[in-house]
Parts: C-alpha cells; sequence; structure tokens
C-alpha cells in the first residue's frame, strides 16, 4: 500500500478492524473512528515519518513508531480515547496532539493509553473542543502510561503560547505560559539592535575625533609654552 491521502477506518458504530498489508509506504493520514487497526504483517510495528498523521479513537494493535509526525488523539477538536498496545516512541521533531475542553471549574482531555514501553520527545500539543473556554484550569490527564522515559521537549496551546507544565505518571499540570513572541516584535528588535551598533560605530567615530582635536591643541600650547607665549581663551 502507497497511502499518500487519507484513509478512514470505521464508521463510529459498527466495530470494524483493518488489516495493514505486508508493506505500506505512508505520508498520508490514518484516522481511526472506533476501530482497530491490525498491524500484524507489517511486524507489528508502524512508522509516522514524513509528516504522516495517525489519530481518531480505537486500538492499534502493535508499536507505534513517531519518527517524523503526528499522533492526533482523538481526532481534531474532539475528545476520544486511542489505545496503543505495544510501544510508542515519539521523535524529536514529532508531535503529540491532544485536546481539552474545560468549563471553568475542571478540564476533561483526549487519553494516550500505551500498553507497553513509551519514550518522549519533541512536541505536545494542546488545543481545545469548541465548547471549551480555551483555558486550562486544574490537572488533566492525556496519557496513561506502564512505563515511561524522556520527556517532552515543549508543550504548547493551539494559540502557539508556551505551557510550563509538571508532568507526573502522565497527569499534567500546567503552572503558567509564556506568551509567544510575535514575529514582528522579534523584526524590530532586530533592527534596533541594528540601529544600535550604527550609533555605537558613530559614537565612537566622533569620540576618536574628538580625542585628535585634543591632542592637537595640547601639541599647540605645548609648543607656544616652549616659545615663551601663552594660549589665550576668550569668550565668544
Amino acid at each position: 500500500m502507497n497511502l499518500a491521502g487519507n484513509l478512514v477506518v470505521g464508521n463510529g458504530v459498527t466495530p470494524t478492524t483493518l488489516t495493514m498489508p505486508g508493506t505500506l509506504a505512508q505520508t498520508g493520514n490514518i484516522t481511526l473512528n472506533n476501530a482497530t487497526l491490525d498491524l500484524s504483517n507489517l511486524g507489528n510495528s508502524l512508522l509516522l515519518a514524513g509528516g504522516a498523521s495517525l489519530g481518531g479513537t480505537g486500538t492499534v494493535a502493535g508499536t507505534v513508531n513517531n519518527a517524523n509526525g503526528v499522533v492526533v488523539v482523538g481526532g481534531a477538536g474532539n475528545l476520544g480515547n486511542l489505545v496503543i498496545s505495544g510501544n510508542y516512541a515519539q521523535g524529536s521533531n514529532s508531535a503529540l496532539v491532544v485536546d481539552v475542553f474545560n468549563n471553568g471549574f475542571s478540564t476533561v482531555s483526549d487519553n494516550l493509553t500505551v500498553s507497553g514501553a513509551t519514550v518522549l520527545d519533541g512536541t505536545m500539543l494542546v488545543g481545545f473542543t469548541t465548547s471549551s473556554l480555551g483555558i486550562v484550569t486544574a490537572d488533566f490527564q492525556p496519557l496513561t502510561l506502564n512505563g515511561v522515559s524522556g520527556r517532552f521537549s515543549r508543550v504548547v496551546d493551539a494559540g502557539g503560547n508556551i505551557l510550563l507544565f509538571d508532568f507526573n505518571g502522565g497527569i499534567f499540570t500546567i503552572v503558567g505560559t509564556s506568551p509567544k513572541v510575535p514575529d514582528a516584535i522579534i523584526d524590530d528588535l532586530i533592527a534596533f539592535s541594528s540601529r544600535g551598533e550604527a550609533l555605537a560605530e558613530k559614537i565612537a567615530d566622533n569620540r576618536a575625533e574628538i580625542e585628535a582635536l585634543i591632542e592637537e591643541m595640547e601639541q599647540q600650547l605645548e609648543q607656544q609654552q616652549a616659545e615663551g607665549g601663552s594660549l589665550i581663551c576668550r569668550a565668544l
């Protein structure tokens, strides 16, 4: 199978199992809709690379290696559960997307359950359901893990804000945010820095010119004193 487009498995009502073929070249998107993805013909392992994605609700029967792709738990904008019966590994250039719902008092989220070992790196993106208040006011648990090594290098929300978090046993506690700096501000800072460098160079040039004038005046004074004269300064 050469998958470059979108593959949707299941209708959300009837239990559905898709057994993958013996070879798979995937750069597209696989979405489970309350379905099972059987990887037994693929050596029980699915590789997400080249921006490929896996998402939705259901079960992946095997191991998922998210080398350079995206795992979207529950599907975009919807809460749901995704189960990986094997191991899950996420690389530094990969992302895990989870949505949360918040009503001002409590926060619930998608959940990714991994039966095997988990290795974390890369990015976790926190999105919000359409009816959510768009804030996180309480702990939430997007991951149910048996064993984990590593850590997400960054957690961001849909607005690009960096979330400061504590992560323990799959439970996330958001302790603050660091707003994303707009590109325009970065451009202004670069321009300001350039102008500052130019001004510093100009000041240095003027200082050198003034020092040269002072040195010339001192030489004239020494010459006049040697000749027995005096230097007279008059107010203008």
